[in-house]
């Protein structure tokens, strides 16, 4: 009987040795998408508003009977100080410390359908009492120069806590006309989550 050389012996304790596979795991947000908050309906979220409402004005200030549109179509009752509607809720299942984007679409018109009958207002996004968007009618920078309507993503905020406050906010302009521009934002959506 041959004795195994030395050069056999090892390359059949190579295949004899177990392996033991490293291998490093990819963090758990790289592998699953953000999940999305939780957006209440229209019927979730407080009103409010602080100045004059225009006595002869009857346009609504509420939420759509589906609760997904906010409409503000009162005028302002005063011609010297600005007239202010809020809508507010809270959104919860925010992870702490990851960065979140809104997408929220926005129209206006001329109050009365008229621009020479109706003055400006201007539509805000508020996060925890930061203004994240803040956009004005009758302006190329905000809403545009003509009435319509478009889909606006608001600043990146990151969450400090697991729930935020959420506030729309729509501005009437003092009355300097026989009505007011009119505004409708709906019901966000988050732009980087599933």
């Amino acid at each position: 009987m041959s004795t195994p050389s030395r050069a056999t012996v090892v390359k059949g304790a190579a295949w004899a040795i177990p392996t033991i596979a490293l291998a490093s795991a990819a963090p758990a947000t790289a592998a699953s998408p953000l999940p999305c908050p939780t957006v209440p309906g229209g019927s979730d979220w407080s009103l409010t508003y602080s100045g004059t409402l225009g006595p002869a004005s009857t346009g609504a200030y509420s939420w759509n009977s589906t609760g997904t549109q906010w409409t503000v179509y009162r005028d302002n009752g005063s011609s010297s100080s600005t007239l202010t509607f809020t809508t507010t809720t809270t959104i919860s299942n925010l992870i702490v410390g990851r960065s979140y984007s809104m997408r929220i679409p926005i129209s206006w018109g001329y109050g009365n359908g008229v621009a020479s009958q109706s003055t400006g207002a201007t539509a805000r996004v508020i996060v925890d009492g930061t203004t994240v968007l803040s956009r004005a009618t009758r302006s190329s920078a905000g809403l545009g120069t003509s009435p319509g309507g478009a889909t606006y993503t608001a600043t990146s905020f990151t969450a400090t806590s697991t729930s935020m406050q959420l506030q729309y906010q729509v501005i009437i302009s003092a009355k300097t006309s026989q009505a007011n521009d009119d505004i409708i934002m709906s019901v966000p959506t988050f732009a980087n989550c599933v």
